[in-house]
């Protein structure tokens, strides 16, 4: 057979791991082929690995459809930065004093820190790593390293699915 449009219904489910590559492979080389190929999973990591366009269902009903960029900038809105801090500098006596600094600014959601590491979460669609870098300087911070994250489709499917 060679059909124009594939329904695959939980591919991945309940296969080990060279299972779901093989499965993913074969997916991905459908996809090439041009074809359309419609996924029912709730694997997530592997939708967004296999899918450019994802629909989001909850009751039964469609609650959006985009592609993982356009749900991060409509549902998902901010970023996650992960900031690596210089420990030389008296991180220890300062770090308390630079989380609460940033927890101060309105666009942040949430941080977590981890020795002198922060993970942290912002709202909105501006990009803040200026504001974010110019605070933790201010309140004596050194920035060694600094990651922007993708938030992840689960991040986004519970945003489009909570409460409304």
């Amino acid at each position: 057979n060679d059909p124009e449009i594939l329904f695959l219904d939980e591919p991945m489910h309940g296969l080990d791991p060279m299972g779901v590559k093989d499965v993913r492979d074969i997916i991905l080389n459908q996809k090439e082929k041009g074809k359309t190929i419609l996924i029912s999973s709730h694997i997530l990591s592997e939708v967004e690995r296999v899918c450019d366009v994802i629909g989001i269902i909850k009751g039964g009903e469609l609650v959006t459809k985009a592609s993982i960029d356009e749900l991060e900038r409509v549902i998902g809105g901010g970023m996650e930065l992960e900031i690596e801090l210089d420990k030389s500098t008296g991180l220890d006596r300062t770090i308390g004093t630079i989380t609460q600094s940033l927890r101060d600014l309105d666009f942040v959601d949430k941080i977590e820190t981890d020795n002198n590491k922060l993970k942290i979460r912002t709202n909105g669609l501006k990009e803040h790593r200026r504001e974010i870098s110019e605070r933790i300087s201010k309140e004596g911070g050194i920035i060694i390293g600094m990651k922007k994250n993708r938030i992840d489709l689960e991040d986004i499917f519970v945003e489009a699915t909570k409460n409304g």
